[in-house]
């Protein structure tokens, strides 16, 4: 009402006979939940960044301030790919010289969580032709390409050679990092073509590392990273930049702790059920001791 300047709940007001009685043990303040104008944003201030991603907070914001139609950035059309003889889908009965496909799934699975969409899967058998024609097919449908396996040295290994043929662009083949040294990446025109390492931890490294972060700067956002604590002294050989899947927990403080969960091997995904990501430390050192921040990647 016109000259009012504070609110009071109605649950601390005892109303009888059209009379009303404040019952607030702690009394009142002048202007006591007054929300005024311009206490939370001036006028002129951004209240969205160019590349944020639409959750329901970013949804409340647009329609509260009579956005109710937005430019927004369009979903690219990506499709995964694995690649191989001995692969097989995952409800498939298995021989004795066959695996089951995880790779696709994995990728597809991730890409779906970071709000890509339904990425196309597809599986291409070790032949040169089949495999060319459907890569150049994939390469006219789709903005981005991610294919697992093939991009080695082995006698199989044809991916390199093929995109060469369709005219992709080598940007760079093989990284100096382990897991994942065998990566390929490329462009063809504004097309991004991935081709992933084939064994599963490698794969699922490369994609965190590399193929998500080129998504979300694409889409004019920024990746996700941030950095934790080893939990434990680490020691490597070489002078690879390597990347270590990790149990997080927080301190006494709440700053986040990295314990280094051991892997068998790089196909070794098993070992990845229950971390929540990977750390990566730096070829040049070779020892990283308890205590000690470094990058830490989010699966």
């Amino acid at each position: 009402p016109t000259g009012a300047d504070t609110v009071v709940p109605v649950e601390e007001i005892a109303s009888a006979d059209g009379t009303a009685t404040l019952t607030a043990p702690a009394g009142i303040d002048p202007g006591q939940f007054v929300h005024r104008q311009g206490t939370d944003y001036a006028s002129g201030d951004a209240l969205l960044a160019p590349g944020t991603p639409l959750a329901a907070p970013e949804v409340a914001v647009l329609s509260s301030v009579g956005q109710g139609h937005v430019r927004v950035g369009g979903v690219p059309r990506v499709a995964v790919v694995s690649t191989g003889d001995e692969l097989v889908a995952a409800e498939d009965p298995v021989l004795p010289h066959q695996i089951r496909r995880a790779n696709d799934y994995a990728i597809a699975a991730a890409l779906r969580q970071r709000g890509v969409g339904t990425p196309a899967a597809v599986h291409l058998r070790d032949d040169p032709e089949a495999m060319r024609a459907a890569v150049a097919e994939l390469l006219d449908a789709t903005d981005v390409l991610v294919l697992s396996g093939g991009v080695s040295k082995g006698r199989f290994d044809y991916l390199p050679g093929i995109l060469d043929e369709l005219g992709v662009v080598k940007a760079f083949h093989r990284v100096r990092q382990r897991p994942g040294k065998p990566m390929w990446f490329g462009t063809l025109g504004e097309k991004l073509v991935f081709a992933l390492p084939g064994n599963p931890v490698s794969a699922l490294v490369c994609l965190h590392r590399y193929v998500l972060p080129a998504l979300a700067l694409g889409a004019g956002g920024t990746p996700r990273f941030g950095r934790a604590v080893l939990g434990a002294d680490l020691a490597f050989r070489g002078d690879l930049t390597r990347f270590v899947p990790v149990i997080v927990t927080p301190d006494a403080g709440g700053a986040p702790v990295a314990v280094p969960r051991e892997l068998n091997t790089s196909g070794d995904f098993f070992g990845l059920a229950g971390t929540q990501g990977f750390v990566e430390l730096d070829g040049d050192q070779g020892h990283w001791r308890a205590g000690t921040a470094v990058p830490f990647h989010p699966w």
